[in-house]
C-alpha cells in the first residue's frame, strides 16, 4: 500500500540563509511581517540588499504589490541565487544549470592541463572527483 504525506513547509533555513514560501502575496507579507518582528526583538538585522521575492506560476509575469521587510521595499526578481543553485521563474519553476556545467568544465581543464603526463585512470579519478565536488556544491 502507497502512503502519501502533502505537506507544505512555508520556510527553508540553512545556516544564516531564509527562503520564504507563499501561495500568496497576502501570505508573503504576513510572514515578512513576521520576520522582522521576530528580528527586531532578537536584534537580528536582515539585509534588504540581498532579499528578493520571486514569482512563479500562471500569473508569473505580472505585476505584484509591493513587499515590505520592516519599511524597506523588496524587489521583484525573475532569477535568484539560494545555495549556489539558480532559480528562474515562469509557468514552472526551473533551474540554471548552465553556470554549474561552466565550472565543472573549469574545473576539469585546470586540472587536466596540469596533468599532461599523468595516466588515464588518475585523469579520470580527478574528473569523477570533481563532479562530485560539483554535485556536493564546493567547487574549487
Amino acid at each position: 500500500m502507497a502512503v502519501t504525506y502533502l505537506a507544505f513547509f512555508g520556510s527553508i533555513m540553512y545556516a544564516d540563509d531564509l527562503l520564504l514560501l507563499s501561495a500568496s502575496v497576502t501570505g508573503l507579507q504576513q510572514m515578512l511581517h513576521i520576520c522582522h518582528s521576530f528580528a527586531q526583538l532578537n536584534d537580528i538585522i536582515f539585509n534588504h540588499k540581498k532579499s528578493v521575492c520571486f514569482k512563479v506560476g500562471p500569473l508569473w509575469s505580472r505585476s505584484a504589490s509591493v513587499m515590505l521587510l520592516g519599511n524597506k521595499n523588496l524587489q521583484w526578481v525573475t532569477s535568484f541565487k539560494y545555495l549556489g543553485i539558480n532559480f528562474l521563474s515562469g509557468l514552472v519553476l526551473r533551474i540554471d544549470t548552465c553556470y554549474i556545467k561552466r565550472a565543472f568544465y573549469k574545473a576539469c581543464n585546470g586540472i587536466l592541463s596540469h596533468c599532461s603526463t599523468a595516466d588515464v585512470f588518475v585523469k579520470l579519478s580527478l574528473a569523477l572527483l570533481v563532479a562530485l565536488q560539483e554535485k556536493a556544491g564546493t567547487v574549487w
